[in-house]
């Protein structure tokens, strides 16, 4: 069945995508702790390299846009319950949360496309950072990505809620 064969597919693509976010994110996590570390020690070597700062800025950055993702992934994200107390209707629910994940992929399509309008611009002026000269685009493009996998998620998630309608 083509259904099957395209639901296992889409399956096995958010358990890669969620285990790419989640080794990113303790990668990233590890390498800004490491920073973290070494900083101090030069620190009080009194040798300090102001360019681990900047590298500890762009690493958590990329920690916070995916986790950011990931949280999306998961629908770990606040959100009120009340909707759970006041509609007794399993199919008003689905219609709900159907509602919700479409707005909320219309704000993130938004937020996508001035993420990317601003990426273009740090990576179009040739600006580079102050101590390690590493394009500024970097820093950009950690928002890009990350809410790029968030606009993937709630896209899926969009999808699971109208199929979740059209067969509950």
């Amino acid at each position: 069945n083509s259904e099957n064969l395209t639901s296992v597919r889409l399956q096995r693509a958010e358990r890669l995508t969620r285990w790419t976010l989640e080794a990113s994110m303790v990668f990233f996590g590890l390498g800004l702790a490491g920073l973290m570390f070494a900083q101090v020690i030069l620190r009080e070597l009194d040798s300090a390299f102001l360019g681990f700062e900047e590298a500890a800025i762009l690493l958590g950055l990329w920690v916070y846009f995916l986790g950011f993702a990931y949280g999306t992934w998961q629908k770990c994200h606040i959100a009120g319950g009340l909707e759970t107390l006041i509609i007794r209707s399993q199919r008003t629910r689905h219609w709900h949360e159907l509602f919700i994940s479409f707005a909320s992929l219309c704000f993130l399509l938004f937020i996508l496309f001035r993420a990317w309008d601003y990426f273009a611009f740090t990576s179009g002026n040739g600006r580079v950072s102050t101590y390690l000269r590493w394009p500024r685009g970097l820093w950009a493009s950690s928002l890009l990505i990350g809410i790029s996998l968030s606009c993937l998620a709630e896209l899926f998630h969009f999808f699971t809620s109208l199929k979740r309608l059209y067969k509950g």
